[in-house]
């Protein structure tokens, strides 16, 4: 990438925004409206008639060549311009998204800590329903031990 918001051209940083370059291609045309001004007043000087052809025909093109870059420059003075709002809106796009990126991290953090309580309340469960479990099966063997200890009982009663 090369930077042309200077008056030489300068490897830059892509990493790096780049500025606008209005000033650029205005400082571009204002100089060459003095050149093209320097040039009329050489021109006025000179009395082309008196010129070789060779010189005429370096002078025509010498003026062509500064309307075809006045031409250019405004037209990449245009096109940047058009690209502004493209740009704006492109910037407000990647903020949006960041934004929303942000609120979808932060949702999956929360939904992360949800489901961790959730598995956790699971297990807490889980062994709560294992400890009934035993103490249910230790009430049934007490049960079954007095309902044997009755049994053996009633049958020593009904032996005497």
């Amino acid at each position: 990438m090369m930077c042309k918001n200077s008056l030489e051209l300068q490897a830059t940083n892509t990493e790096e925004r780049c500025e606008e370059c209005d000033n650029c291609a205005q400082k571009l045309l204002n100089d060459l409206e003095k050149f093209d001004a320097e040039l009329r007043r050489i021109k006025d000087q000179l009395d082309v008639d008196s010129l070789r052809p060779s010189s005429k025909e370096h002078l025509r093109k010498l003026e062509e060549a500064i309307t075809a870059t006045r031409d250019l420059v405004n037209t990449f003075s245009f096109t940047v311009d058009s690209q502004v709002p493209k740009i704006n809106q492109l910037e407000q796009d990647v903020i949006s998204v960041t934004n929303n990126m942000d609120k979808l991290k932060e949702q999956v953090r929360k939904q992360s800590e949800d489901a961790q309580k959730a598995l956790s309340n699971a297990e807490n469960s889980h062994q709560r329903a294992k400890d009934l479990d035993n103490e249910t099966q230790n009430l049934l063997r007490k049960i079954q031990g007095k309902k044997e200890h009755k049994q053996i009982f009633f049958n020593n009663i009904n032996f005497l």
